[in-house]
């Protein structure tokens, strides 16, 4: 495997035993990125189809177009890239996100890309299911990546230092 490694529709942020956003992890040497992609409608929303907002009773806003999908579509970034430049020009866009997004509705706005490196990265496990989850930045991070898509991710955790 040749990284940057893209692994795509992986489920991120569990809480109450379900997960928050769907969106693509992207691992490179050293460094483990999440680009959330769409919000997960939860279960209660589903079964009873609500799609309004019940504090204020509006309607919720269109989804948004995902970050790496803006990035690729921008040019920004090609699979082919990879190594330190690569890493520079997330990391550089990732706090520019940070700059301009305090101004936004986070209601209805998706989080900033999440960034993690091999040195606050603890506990890292996967599940027999394709549960992968790791403790950083005083909080246990999970992960579903699925079945399918477990030996790729670990392939690119080995390759990107992570074990």
């Amino acid at each position: 495997m040749t990284l940057p490694a893209t692994i795509k529709e992986v489920k991120y942020y569990k809480t109450l035993g379900q997960y928050s956003f769907k969106g693509d992890l992207v691992i490179t040497r050293g460094i483990i990125y999440f680009f959330a992609e769409e919000e997960i409608e939860s279960r209660y929303e589903k079964r009873h189809n609500v799609h309004h907002n019940v504090f204020v009773n509006k309607p919720k806003p269109p989804p948004r177009t995902g970050y790496l999908v803006e990035l690729k579509k921008n040019g920004f970034w090609k699979q082919e890239d990879g190594g330190i430049d690569l890493q520079n020009r997330l990391d550089q866009h990732i706090l520019w996100l940070k700059e301009t997004q305090r101004t936004e509705n986070f209601s209805s706005s998706l989080p900033i890309p999440s960034r993690f490196i091999n040195k606050e990265v603890a506990n890292l496990s996967i599940t027999f299911t394709g549960e992968f989850s790791f403790e950083a930045q005083l909080d246990k991070q999970e992960f579903k990546v699925g079945v399918f898509k477990k030996k790729q991710l670990l392939e690119a955790l080995r390759e990107g230092g992570f074990m």
